[in-house]
């Protein structure tokens, strides 16, 4: 096996078969403020790698989910300016991603509560 040509592929087969939103949706410890670090970097640095060509990943348009984003704006308002930053700095991440009906969703799903 040619490395070179397997190597590119290698982070689609992690991200691929909801394995990620899986962890993503996970029920961790919280009130555990190094879990919670973990955690919120994870999904920023996650956010980091959105794009067009990923966003399918972490959104699903079928079942009208997207636990990249949900999860994360669910610290909107925490008390740590950590992760307020990391929730911002996701949010972005997402914003600038060109797709219609992952916009939808966030405008019809979380904009009066986490927007307003």
């Amino acid at each position: 096996v040619d490395v070179t040509m397997v190597l590119p592929l290698f982070p689609d087969y992690l991200l691929s078969n909801n394995h990620i939103n899986s962890i993503i949706v996970h029920k961790f410890d919280f009130s555990d403020e190094e879990v919670l670090a973990y955690y919120i970097s994870f999904l920023r640095t996650l956010s980091l790698k959105l794009n067009r060509h990923t966003i399918h990943f972490f959104y699903n348009e079928h079942l009208s989910d997207f636990p990249l984003y949900s999860e994360a704006i669910q610290f909107f308002n925490h008390s740590e300016g950590m992760v307020r930053i990391a929730v911002r700095t996701v949010s972005l991440n997402v914003y600038k991603v060109e797709d219609e009906a992952m916009l939808e969703f966030i405008c019809n799903h979380s904009a009066v509560p986490y927007l307003s």
